[in-house]
């Protein structure tokens, strides 16, 4: 008789817009587009939508502010400055 063996826990990689890393989900900050076509900073995980991830880092945060595709639906000014706040604390 074999002895089942455990299950082994998926990594679910994301790639930064920015600068292309991968890494796991938990390290990059989540921008969501839901269904009304608003984007949400870290939305919870439940909410359904086109998403794209990005390196919680100045830099990266800069680079994705610049990005053809976002340039002028999200605020990326007010995520950097949330950021900066954070990371002081």
């Amino acid at each position: 008789m074999m002895l089942a063996q455990p299950k082994q826990k998926i990594k679910h990689e994301r790639k930064c817009i920015a600068c292309g890393i991968k890494k796991e989900r938990s390290a990059f900050l989540r921008i969501l587009c839901n269904q009304a076509g608003k984007y949400i900073v870290k939305p919870e995980p439940k909410d359904f939508g086109r998403s794209f991830y990005v390196c919680p880092t100045q830099s990266c945060l800069t680079k994705a502010s610049k990005h053809k595709h976002y340039k002028n639906k999200i605020d990326f000014q007010s995520l950097i400055e949330a950021e900066e706040r954070v990371d002081k604390k």
